[in-house]
């Protein structure tokens, strides 16, 4: 609903979950900083947040430096970070914390929920060398099941659309093999079927990431290398060219990871300032300073 914002990070030592409150300025730690908690998510209701953990799993763990080299493809841990990691989900305020998925030779990452709230995706890279897409009930009432799609392509940050027919992803892989020129690109995959393609308009620079549906389901939010910096903009599904999203004084700055609220408010993080941001009615304020 736009009144807070969750996101992962840490001065030092393990990332932790933490919430932003836009109305009091306060930051609250929502895990403790005893074990690794990355890339949390909220559900549709904001009454639970998915994110993605080594706890309980007695390997050695991971600071703030390697969640910034994590990569879908490479030689590492089998895809991902350099140690398994699980999914958790826990209550908006932080409690009632439980374990969504297991396993201790592989890594579980990038779990975002159904509009309804009944099903995680995510990436895994169970059995395979990569990350592929899989699902796994929200109540962790039966195993996770990976999803079947034609040429079995890896994918990143997949997202369901706002009606829940679907899912969005990118990719690297472009009629059956990787692209020539090496890009990224946006991708639709129906709920139940095999078949996914590639976002036609998706055009613009060599890596399209970080796909989220704006609240009415007509537009994706993304973010692209393009002349030599992360930009965001947002992806009409209808068809018609990208836009470029420029918040006042971030013209020239790496910007991403952007997610619109269904009060109109947008949050998104930038590289070059090592802070988060928020952006409304061209308006850009920091949320606290770095230290």
């Amino acid at each position: 609903d736009g009144r807070d914002m969750i996101f992962a990070g840490a001065a030092w030592g393990y990332s932790r979950i933490w919430r932003y409150t836009f109305a009091t300025d306060q930051i609250t730690a929502l895990t403790p900083p005893t074990y690794v908690a990355v890339e949390p998510a909220y559900s549709a209701d904001g009454r639970s947040i998915v994110f993605t953990s080594d706890k309980g799993l007695g390997a050695p763990r991971f600071d703030m430096f390697e969640v910034g080299r994590s990569r879908p493809h490479d030689d590492g841990f089998k895809g991902g970070y350099s140690r398994a990691t699980n999914l958790y989900v826990m209550d908006a305020d932080g409690t009632k914390l439980r374990r969504l998925t297991t396993g201790d030779d592989h890594v579980d990452m990038r779990g975002s929920f159904s509009p309804d709230g009944e099903t995680v995706v995510f990436l895994s890279s169970r059995g395979a060398s990569t990350l592929y897409l899989w699902t796994v009930p929200a109540d962790g009432s039966a195993p996770p099941v990976k999803v079947a799609l034609a040429g079995d392509p890896w994918v990143g940050r997949p997202v369901y659309a706002v009606d829940g027919q679907a899912i969005f992803f990118f990719t690297g892989i472009t009629d059956g093999a990787f692209d020539p020129l090496g890009r990224h690109t946006l991708s639709r995959a129906p709920v139940g079927q095999a078949t996914w393609s590639t976002l036609p308009n998706d055009t613009v620079g060599i890596g399209s990431h970080g796909p989220a549906p704006d609240p009415s389901g007509a537009r994706l939010w993304y973010h692209a290398f393009v002349d030599g910096l992360w930009s965001v903009y947002t992806l009409p599904l209808s068809g018609g060219a990208p836009t470029r999203f420029v918040p006042p004084g971030f013209e020239a700055l790496h910007i991403a990871h952007a997610t619109e609220a269904s009060n109109g408010t947008v949050a998104f993080d930038s590289r070059s300032y090592l802070g988060m941001y928020l952006h409304r009615r061209s308006v850009t304020s920091p949320l606290r300073a770095p230290q």
